[in-house]
């Protein structure tokens, strides 16, 4: 709804704009809290919802494919040979490819 008086349209608009700067920074804050919160599992889940293609490493050596889902313990990763079944406590690192 637009104000009627036109002294108020630049306010509304002033409003609006301090609104959508304050909405912004709290929404960067949300995330960055997020982020410095996240377990492994949680960045899991963020790669698996995006359908990326990443490299697992393993202390055995390392597995790519892409995540296709990721359980309470482990995640399941598809790649060339199959679905690959690895414990969330024998993964090194994640790599995005």
């Amino acid at each position: 709804m637009q104000p009627e008086h036109p002294d108020l349209v630049e306010i509304d608009q002033h409003i609006r704009t301090h609104l959508d700067r304050v909405l912004r920074a709290e929404q960067l804050a949300a995330d960055l809290v997020r982020r410095r919160i996240a377990t492994l599992r949680d960045r899991l889940i963020d790669l698996e919802e995006a359908a990326d293609s990443v490299i697992v490493v393993l202390p055995a050596g390392e597995v790519a494919g892409v995540l296709d889902n990721v359980g309470a313990d482990h995640i399941e990763l598809a790649s060339a040979s199959g679905v690959v079944l690895v414990p969330l406590n024998s993964i090194s690192s994640v790599r995005r490819l």
